[in-house]
């Protein structure tokens, strides 16, 4: 790992250390089933974690004193990205914070974070960072949550952190944080894009929740229909014209409120993704994220005749990846992708794989061979 270079720290000597990877996350599949009376979204997907990775590097440090104004300055986050906060918003700083009250750690800790996962892609970056802290900590100290204390405390730091905590196929419900691993799938290179802007995920769900109350049903088979991007694109200029966004507060905006959370039979008969296979995946954001940028559903139509055995959305984009069986396809398709975009040829990682390659002791390879 190369060497970040930061700043002195106020911190006093380093009497602990461990480094740590932070694995990606693509979407094998992503269904909004509707709103929940809490303000979230009730989800179905699967999880899929591959080889790009952040790295991190935790230090322990003896506690400095000074009361509590110096017990809150005990956390310290740099990163290499300065698009990244350092701060109290980085969900490595809260990830420390909750994580030294749950265990009365008096000590300080100072996180040094190597960014490779794009930011606002859809990746799970910021969230597998967190995960990764909470496990390089355990690690580093011994002092271990109990599992059900562990998830529920990825779970307050995020939608996503939880399922960083199993790694492979996984699939997640209620607002993403109920996590079930499944069983992996046999390896695959994957080819991840990112066309370097972001997508809001407030955004995101906003725009859902309009087509869910224009009628223009998000979880449709037909969601690939000219009407339906006709139906976004419009929903766009409106709101472009518009001085305020409409917002998910608004009641002509809510989706149907979830009074019961959904069981796995009622996904209904015609499921968006499969269970079993690398088959289709399709993501109920693709309408919204295609509407506003053809180019994304140009280059997944790309991967799909170039052989992909899947090709989707991550998250609510703005990243694109698409499986293949062979390194070879892989290659080609990478030729497919316009100029200046952001490629990353990797592969899928089992849990196994995942639990083994997450403190660095061994050497990743990213993207498999053929042969």
């Amino acid at each position: 790992m190369p060497t970040l270079r930061v700043g002195p720290s106020p911190l006093t000597p380093t009497i602990h250390s461990i480094r740590v990877r932070a694995f990606a996350k693509i979407n094998l599949g992503l269904k909004v089933l509707g709103k929940r009376p809490d303000g979230y979204h009730e989800i179905l997907t699967i999880y899929q974690t591959v080889a790009l990775h952040d790295r991190l590097e935790i230090l322990l440090r003896r506690a400095s004193g000074g009361g509590t104004r110096r017990a809150r300055e005990d956390v310290r986050v740099v990163c290499d990205d300065a698009a990244v906060p350092s701060g109290p918003r980085n969900l490595v700083h809260q990830a420390c914070r909750l994580w030294k009250r749950a265990r009365k750690f008096r000590g300080a800790i100072e996180v040094r974070l190597q960014k490779r996962i794009p930011v606002g892609g859809g990746l799970g970056g910021g969230s597998s960072d967190a995960a990764a802290t909470v496990l390089g900590l355990e690690r580093l100290t011994g002092d271990r949550l109990d599992a059900p204390s562990r998830f529920k405390l990825a779970a307050r730091l995020g939608s996503d952190v939880p399922l960083f905590l199993c790694g492979g196929r996984v699939l997640g419900c209620g607002r993403g944080e109920k996590v079930y691993p499944l069983q992996d799938l046999p390896r695959r290179n994957c080819l991840v894009v990112f066309p370097g802007f972001s997508v809001s995920t407030t955004e995101a769900y906003q725009t859902v929740v309009a087509l869910y109350e224009r009628g223009t049903g998000i979880g449709d088979r037909g969601s690939g229909s000219a009407e339906a991007y006709q139906a976004v694109a419009a929903l766009y200029e409106r709101r472009r014209r518009s001085q305020t966004a409409a917002t998910t507060t608004d009641r002509s905006l809510r989706l149907t409120r979830v009074t019961k959370a959904p069981r796995i039979y009622d996904f209904g008969a015609r499921p968006q993704f499969s269970l079993k296979d690398w088959g289709p995946a399709e993501n109920d954001f693709e309408r919204v994220a295609f509407a506003r940028w053809p180019e994304l559903a140009k280059l997944k139509r790309r991967f799909i005749r170039a052989g992909a055995e899947t090709a989707s959305l991550t998250g609510s984009g703005s990243a694109v990846y698409a499986i293949f069986a062979s390194a070879r396809q892989l290659d080609r398709a990478s030729r497919l992708v316009p100029a200046g975009w952001q490629v990353f040829r990797t592969r899928a990682l089992t849990r196994a794989e995942y639990r083994r390659l997450l403190f660095e002791r061994l050497p990743v390879t990213e993207a498999m061979n053929d042969g």
